[in-house]
């Protein structure tokens, strides 16, 4: 078979969200010798791939991916809603994997887990960063269906449909403790050498209490897919103080660690 008429080799980094997702997509997908496919170029097609209300024209998603994916270089897609849209109480999971399923029946997958009580917290800070007002009750009301941080009957599905060669899990921890090894093992199982140059440091800086409560008070203000009742229309990750508290400069004073005990004594007026 010559390389013209060889299927295209596809990576698919589904997730898990606040795993690390997006250090590996700017400090390591974009410095090794792959197709990289990162929002800009597939985001109009996976979008509706992605909702689960509406109806999927496989046909056309195929003949548009047809015109992204190379022949001669690992195709990497990384986009953490693969796994869910965080902020909704649906678990629309499986029904997301059973589509991407069929658009990419051969796939090699990589998933990132992490503690699901860490995971909790992170996601509800990730919820403020976005834009929302609610204090953590409130979210896990409206926004929040904890069976998503239950990946483990996920995983099954994914070693089920892909098999277990083809599934490379890896957790926060490991990332966090031995990130130079995770990365050569990430790229020895894309196929791909590893990057010789990468920034070490994480792609955003965290929220500590003080910021948090900052960004609910001020997030009142703007309106956006989690606050549709504010005055000023924006999205979520360029609201201001998201991007001050997501800055490097934030870095160089020292901040609490937002744990699960202080977000349950937050309280909004």
């Amino acid at each position: 078979m010559n390389k013209q008429s060889k299927e295209p080799e596809i990576i698919l980094h589904v997730g898990m969200h606040k795993t690390g997702t997006t250090f590996l997509q700017w400090n390591v997908f974009h410095f090794v010798d792959a197709n990289y496919l990162w929002h800009v170029f597939y985001k109009s097609w996976l979008k509706d791939l992605l909702k689960p209300e509406k109806k999927v024209d496989y046909e056309k998603i195929k003949n548009n991916l047809s015109k992204i994916l190379k022949n001669d270089k690992v195709n990497i897609i990384s986009e953490e809603n693969i796994y869910t849209y965080q902020f909704t109480k649906k678990d629309d999971r499986f029904i997301l994997l059973d589509r991407i399923k069929k658009v990419f029946p051969e796939a090699k997958i990589i998933i990132g887990t992490r503690k699901k009580e860490e995971n909790l917290v992170s996601w509800y800070v990730e919820y403020v960063a976005v834009g929302g007002v609610l204090d953590f009750q409130g979210f896990l009301d409206k926004h929040m269906n904890l069976e998503k941080l239950d990946y483990e009957p996920y995983i099954k599905k994914l070693i089920e449909y892909y098999g277990k060669k083809n599934v490379f899990v890896y957790s926060m921890d490991e990332l966090r403790k031995n990130q130079e090894n995770l990365i050569k093992n990430i790229c020895k199982f894309m196929g791909v050498t590893p990057p010789e140059k990468y920034r070490k440091k994480p792609a955003r800086v965290g929220y500590g209490p003080k910021a948090l409560k900052i960004s609910l008070f001020i997030n009142r203000f703007f309106k956006t897919p989690v606050n549709k009742n504010g005055l000023i229309p924006c999205w979520g990750p360029i609201l201001p103080q998201n991007i001050i508290f997501h800055s490097f400069i934030v870095k160089l004073f020292p901040k609490k660690k937002i744990t699960l005990d202080y977000l349950k004594k937050i309280k909004i007026d």
